[in-house]
């Protein structure tokens, strides 16, 4: 049964109430949306009091173990009479009360320079002299019009520096340094590299570029990059302290850009030093509670007891996909799903009964075809099937199916397909492409997405876009900028449909972007269906679950043998050294064919994690001047 009925499944879907007007009011196992003030974003729960009388949680417990005996106690913060108090399900285990305030905010002034040599290495410390450079408030940049100091358009990099005053370095337990950018940036606190993006170089020199484009987030309504700083106590001094940011451009015709810095202290008590944080920083101090469990995306219990242990309410569910939420309907005390959760509010948005997933059934698995097919798809559920073939996902508005579709020998067709039916959650479209012309030696790749996903001038990541240097490799447009697009992913081997699933897609590689033919890392995230791709693509391999692929144009060896990268890696068999495993596919998007790709694994900390049978949490992965790819330095 694939349908998650609330009224059917009353005892996986339960929550009993008592004596107490405190309820787990809403909870997610899986979300990509909201953040917490480490930039991570965590799975959350959600309590409400929905009684007329405030009270104390301290020692009040939660947990997702039915027979906990230590579970994570709430330390003595009040829950007043309707109010919400979200804690993170994150396994970080705070519970300590803790107090953000903002040190460096929008606006404040800063000492800056726009260099044109390299300048003294003292200047990231606190000891330097900068009474001869200009003062500034910040933002820095040009053309967003978010910009308090305007700088020249133009300008490859520009260095700030910013005094602040921190008494007692003991009350602080993290700093965080939020930062809007464009493109990239390293920031020192008293000379010690706290975050860095896009750029290389220990430190960058003055003229340095960036790695990629990337685009600034505030100016259009976004929020800032977040960075962590643990152990603060290891840079801080008590008193003055200095923060010193290096902004840097992707090149000199490039059409804008920014820095906005903000960084934030994270106190065990109340103190006066800063300011409350603004509100885009999104770190209301209630939001700082961490439980030292995570929540499973694949059903588990919650239990909330009181402080004499007794316990006060319970919410169980069977399954809950990325970023949909489970809680008491606002209207009754049902347990509803929503597809917009409301984390520190009324759950006011639609609710539904469950969920429709994966429940379609294909006559025809697609590939390649030499005569026409009438293509005939089921519902599992006896859902209204509702179809498109211009390569859209589909929606409620789409054709609806009411019998087999022709697919024309000589023309081909891609079918997007999903489930529909009133008041449940529809998750996910399934996809089959079917094409006379793609018959090969190589395995097939067929890439579908939204041609406004792709090409779109404002929105399409292979697009050129509206803004960009006209000289190879065209910096500034779309392909140059950090985004994701949802695509879907199938692979056929002989003709036989081998992967078959939702993922995420990016531009890769640095100047070789340029290129028609653009390399593609492809990523299986939860919040498009499945966490990874599982299939034994590389023969050579005693694994076979991928968190991310990369479909490689053999980079600048591209329309000259490329295989050049490929075959010399591959000499590393047999050496002890890790290497990356390669296969040649055929490539089709939308249907169109692609030409020829590397379909190569992804250097991540999973490719490591893979190769050596470790947690891929425990590995520090850096290259060129030890600048961070995953975890730190």
């Amino acid at each position: 049964m694939l349908i998650r009925v609330v009224f059917l499944y009353y005892l996986f879907f339960s929550t009993i109430i008592y004596s107490q007007s405190a309820r787990i009011n809403e909870i997610s196992a899986s979300n990509t949306v909201f953040f917490d003030e480490d930039g991570d974003t965590p799975d959350w729960i959600e309590i409400y009091n929905y009684g007329q009388q405030n009270f104390s949680l301290l020692d009040w417990s939660i947990s997702d173990s039915e027979n906990d005996n230590t579970p994570w106690k709430f330390p003595e913060i009040s829950i007043n009479s309707d109010e919400y108090l979200v804690i993170w399900a994150s396994d970080k285990d705070r519970s300590q009360i803790s107090y953000a305030r903002t040190l460096i905010d929008q606006g404040d002034v800063f000492k800056y320079i726009i260099p044109n040599s390299n300048t003294s290495a003292l200047w990231r410390f606190l000891s330097f002299n900068d009474s001869n450079w200009n003062n500034g408030n910040s933002g820095f940049g040009y053309s967003d019009n978010d910009d308090n100091t305007n700088i020249p358009p133009g300008t490859i990099s520009v260095y700030l520096r910013k005094k602040i005053q921190i008494d007692d370095i003991s009350k602080i337990s993290r700093l965080i340094l939020d930062i809007d950018y464009d493109d990239g940036f390293v920031a020192y606190i008293n000379g010690v590299e706290v975050a860095r993006a896009n750029i290389s170089g220990s430190p960058p020199f003055y003229d340095s570029t960036t790695l990629i484009d990337h685009e600034a987030q505030i100016y259009s309504g976004g929020i800032p990059d977040r960075f962590s700083i643990e152990n603060p106590e290891e840079i801080l001094v008590n008193g003055e302290n200095l923060l010193a940011i290096q902004i840097h451009n992707i090149s000199n015709t490039s059409s804008d850009m920014t820095v906005i810095p903000f960084l934030s202290a994270v106190y065990n008590e109340e103190t006066d030093e800063g300011i409350l944080p603004p509100s885009i920083l999104n770190l209301e101090n209630e939001s700082l509670l961490h439980t030292d469990f995570k929540l499973s995306s694949v059903g588990e219990s919650v239990y909330l007891r009181d402080n004499n242990g007794d316990l006060i309410d319970q919410i169980s569910y069977e399954n809950l996909p990325s970023n949909l939420s489970y809680g008491v309907s606002s209207e009754s005390t049902q347990l509803v799903y929503y597809d917009q959760p409301t984390p520190g509010f009324s759950n006011d948005s639609q609710e539904f009964l469950g969920i429709l997933e994966n429940d379609l059934t294909f006559s025809h698995d697609g590939g390649f075809v030499d005569t026409s097919i009438s293509l005939e798809i089921t519902s599992q559920t006896n859902s209204q099937i509702k179809y498109t073939t211009d390569f859209t996902e589909p929606n409620e508005f789409s054709t609806l199916y009411t019998g087999p579709i022709l697919i024309p020998s000589l023309v081909g067709a891609t079918i997007r397909a999903k489930s529909f039916q009133e008041n449940y959650i529809s998750r996910f479209s399934e996809t089959r492409v079917y094409s006379f012309n793609s018959y090969s030696d190589f395995p097939i790749i067929h890439l579908v997405s939204d041609v406004y996903n792709l090409f779109d001038e404002d929105y399409g990541i292979y697009a050129y876009g509206n803004d960009y240097d006209n000289n190879y490799p065209y910096f500034g447009a779309n392909f140059w900028q950090d985004w994701e697009r949802p695509v879907h992913i199938s692979m056929y081997e002989n003709n036989e449909l081998v992967i078959d699933q939702n993922a995420g897609m990016k531009i890769f590689g640095a100047y070789s972007r340029g290129w028609d033919q653009k390399s593609l890392a492809i990523y299986a995230r939860s919040q498009y269906g499945k966490g990874n791709i599982e299939y034994p693509i590389f023969e050579d391999l005693n694994y076979d679950t991928f968190e991310s692929l990369v479909l490689r144009n053999s980079g600048n060896d591209w329309m000259r043998s490329n295989m050049r990268d490929a075959a010399i890696t591959s000499l590393m068999k047999g050496s002890g050294l890790d290497y990356q495993s390669f296969l040649t596919v055929s490539s089709y998007i939308n249907n169109s064919y692609w030409g020829l790709y590397n379909l190569r694994e992804k250097v991540s900390e999973n490719f490591i994690a893979s190769k050596h049978d470790i947690n891929p949490n425990e590995i520090d992965l850096l290259e060129n001047n030890a600048e961070i790819v995953d975890g730190d330095n």
